[in-house]
C-alpha cells in the first residue's frame, strides 16, 4: 500500500521532481498572438487547445519567429517531454499529453505546465539517466490526465 492507495506489484511511488530534470509553465512572446506568423518558418508555439488527454492536436498550432523563440528559450520543448493543461473548465483543465517528434522544434505558453522527465526517452519504458530506475513516460501522462 502507497501513501496514494494500492499500487501495482513491483510499482512505486515517486516525487515529479525526482524523476524530472525541470517542471515548469510556459511563457508568451511579447505582443501575445499579434506576433504569431502565419505559416512555419521553425519554431512553433504550443498552446492549450493542442493538448487532449493521451495526444497531441496540431490544429491550430501557433508559428513563432527564431527571435521571439529566443526570448523563450527557457520553454524551449524535447522530444516526449510531458504537457499538462493548467486553466480551463472541467474538460480542459489538466488534460495531458506527450510532445511528439513532429511539431518540434517548439516553446510552450504559459498555460501549460512541462514535465521535462530524466530518461533519455526513445521507449515508454526508459531507464533513468540517474539512477537506471524504469521510469513510465506514458503512465505519468495518464496519471497526470486521470485516465
Amino acid at each position: 500500500m502507497s501513501p496514494l492507495g494500492p499500487t501495482p506489484k513491483g510499482w512505486g511511488v515517486v516525487r515529479l521532481q525526482d524523476i524530472t530534470r525541470k517542471i515548469g509553465s510556459g511563457a508568451t512572446p511579447r505582443g501575445g498572438d499579434s506576433v504569431y506568423l502565419r505559416s512555419r518558418q521553425r519554431f512553433a508555439l504550443i498552446r492549450s487547445q493542442n493538448v487532449f488527454d493521451r495526444r497531441f492536436d496540431e490544429t491550430g498550432l501557433a508559428y513563432i519567429s527564431d527571435s521571439d523563440a529566443a526570448q523563450l528559450r527557457g520553454v524551449t520543448l524535447q522530444l516526449n517531454d510531458v504537457l499538462l493543461n493548467i486553466t480551463g473548465d472541467g474538460i480542459t483543465f489538466a488534460r495531458s499529453c506527450i510532445v511528439p517528434e513532429s511539431v518540434l522544434p517548439a516553446c510552450v505558453n504559459h498555460k501549460l505546465v512541462t514535465q521535462n522527465c530524466l530518461a533519455c526517452v526513445t521507449h515508454w519504458h526508459t531507464p533513468c539517466v540517474e539512477c537506471g530506475d524504469t521510469v513510465m513516460i506514458e503512465v505519468l501522462a495518464r496519471v497526470l490526465c486521470r485516465c
